[in-house]
This record gives structure tokens, C-alpha cells and sequence, in this order.
């Protein structure tokens, strides 16, 4: 046997074992062990997960995805984003501080005001340096809350229909920057998600007219308004298939108009035609809509629609939906 020969035979024989024949897989970082354990936690605390592409979701009907269906093998490896489906009994304070306005802390402001430290519960830090505080409302608060308050730029609510970008995560603009879930005496894990303070409920809380209660809106006849399944079908399926999205600078406005100008000559309610546009629709938009932005497009839409109510209902018609130019 030559030396060289038995130079290789030597080192194959001294190879770690179970890297003959090709490498070992590699363990997993600390970071993605950190992932999996939110991913269990979320889960186990009741919330469905989600894939994403980027921050927004990747499959339709994303906001019927039932807990569980999505999980450790689908969402942990690294890179892959995922979003947490929040029912009408979550609400995430979303703090962004890269839209306070001219170097003021509104979160440090709203702590003061409402005598709390919003802590004591589960908390994410976001790839964008920002906060998502997870907490409970009561129930049967569903479209009940404020997106925002006016006085404290750069936090939202965001609470039933909606989704926020879930920890481990990558940010999608900034690859190196990850979101974090906080651990330490100051937070919870997702089991353990305290009531929203009652002095923030208060000042977020909607009263209790509903958007059919808007001026203008009423006037279009809401006796006849439609919510049966048919319609609502017709509509999904508009939305899913043939709707067109919202695109900054690109009339984004009147495509929203558009969009729920169809919903109104269907004969849906706006009230049901804002929910499955926020649930089937608006994360697909570039970018999304605020939540109090759309709801108003829906009402201008219905207040101003030049089309009787329902005209493209199946008592009217029975011609497809088309794209409204």
C-alpha cells in the first residue's frame, strides 16, 4: 500500500463518527431553538400561526386557519416568517418608533398617561426596534377598537382580523435584524398574557355605533342590506381571485374605492364588506391599509356609489364579477 494510501485510509478511519458518507446535520442555533420554543408556546396558548412572505401572508383565507394547522416543522426553519392570528379577545400594542414625530417618546408619554408600564406580559421586540405587547381584551370587542389615538404616532392596536409578524422571524427589509420574544421578570411567556389596562381599553375603546351608523351610509336603504351566503361567496371570491390590490402611487385610493364599490352592488352590508376586505384583501396590498383608513374607503364608497344597492345581485344578474374600470 502506498504512503499516500494509507494517508487517506488513516484519516477516513479517524473520522468522527457519522460523518462517514456525508456530514451530520447541523444543530440547530441558538436562535432557531428559540423560535421553536415561541412556536410552542403561541400554539399552546391558543393562537393559530401562519406562514408569511415577508410580513404579509402567504395563503388565502388566512384569518380562518384553525390552531395548530401550522407548526415547529413548517415554521422554524431559518428564515421562514410567520404570522399570529389575533381573535377578538387579543389585542397587540404596536409600538413603531420610527413614526414618533419630532424626536417625542409616545410610548413613554402613553405610559404615564394611563399609569402603566405595559409590561408583565408576553412582549416581542420587533425587527424594526419597536414593540408588540401582547394582551386580552373582554370579549365580544371585536371591531369595538381604535387602530390608533391621534396624540401618541407610531403605536397601533391591532386586535381581531388582524395578524402581527410572529418571534424569530427575519424582518424583511433587514435581514440581520430578527424579532425577539423578551424573557427576564418584566415579561410573560404567551400562557401568560395579562388583561389590557383599563385606563388604555378606555381611551382605545370605540363607542358603540356601528359603521352603518355613519352619515351618509344609512340613506342607501339598510333595511335591504344582504349577509347571506351567497353573497358573501360572491364576494369572497371577487376579492381572492379577480379583485385588484392597492398599490402606492398607483391610485390606491380609488382601487379601494373600486373594490368596495362591488361589495355595495352585491347588496353586501359595508360592515361585512370591511371585515373580509381587512381578512381576504388588504394584507395583499403594497402596503396595507390602517385599519381606520379602509373602514373609511368603505364608507365613502357606499355614501357616494352612483349604482343602485345590490344591482349585481343574483335578483338583478347573473354576469360574473369583473373588474370595475
Amino acid at each position: 500500500m502506498s504512503m499516500e494510501m494509507e494517508r487517506e485510509f488513516d484519516e477516513e478511519a479517524h473520522e468522527p463518527q457519522g460523518q462517514q458518507g456525508g456530514a451530520t446535520a447541523e444543530a440547530p442555533t441558538p436562535e432557531v431553538v428559540q423560535k421553536i420554543q415561541d412556536i410552542k408556546d403561541l400554539t399552546a396558548a391558543g393562537f393559530p400561526l401562519i406562514p408569511l412572505r415577508g410580513k404579509i401572508p402567504s395563503i388565502k383565507e388566512w384569518g380562518k386557519t384553525p390552531v395548530g394547522k401550522f407548526g415547529v416543522p413548517e415554521l422554524s426553519p431559518e428564515g421562514v416568517n410567520y404570522g399570529v392570528v389575533l381573535s377578538e379577545n387579543d389585542i397587540v400594542v404596536d409600538v413603531d418608533p420610527r413614526n414618533f414625530k419630532n424626536g417625542d417618546d409616545s410610548l413613554k408619554r402613553l405610559k404615564a398617561d394611563i399609569h402603566d408600564d405595559l409590561d408583565k406580559t408576553f412582549t416581542v421586540k420587533t425587527g424594526g426596534g419597536g414593540y408588540h405587547v401582547y394582551f386580552t381584551k373582554p370579549t365580544g370587542m371585536r371591531d369595538d377598537v381604535s387602530n390608533s389615538i391621534p396624540k401618541y404616532p407610531g403605536i397601533e392596536f391591532k386586535s381581531f382580523r388582524r395578524q402581527v409578524v410572529g418571534p424569530g422571524s427575519i424582518h424583511p427589509d433587514a435581514p440581520h435584524r430578527r424579532y425577539v420574544s423578551l424573557s427576564g421578570p418584566n415579561y410573560t411567556r404567551p400562557q401568560d398574557i395579562r388583561t389590557i389596562p383599563g385606563a388604555l381599553f378606555e381611551r382605545i375603546k370605540k363607542s358603540a355605533s356601528s359603521i352603518e351608523g355613519k352619515e351618509g351610509v344609512k340613506e342607501k336603504g339598510i333595511s335591504k342590506y344582504k349577509e347571506d351566503a351567497d353573497t358573501i361567496r360572491r364576494f369572497t371570491d371577487y376579492l381572492t381571485r379577480t379583485a385588484p390590490l392597492s398599490v402606492q402611487g398607483n391610485n390606491g385610493d380609488r382601487t379601494a374605492f373600486q373594490v368596495a364599490a362591488t361589495a355595495h352592488d352585491l347588496g353586501l352590508s359595508p360592515r361585512k364588506a370591511y371585515a373580509l376586505m381587512s381578512e381576504q384583501w388588504n394584507e395583499r396590498c403594497t402596503p396595507p391599509w390602517d385599519m381606520e383608513e379602509l373602514k373609511a374607503k368603505v364608507i365613502n364608497s357606499y355614501k357616494y356609489s352612483q349604482n343602485a344597492l345590490g344591482n349585481l345581485s343574483p335578483e338583478s344578474t347573473l354576469a360574473p364579477i369583473t373588474d370595475q374600470k
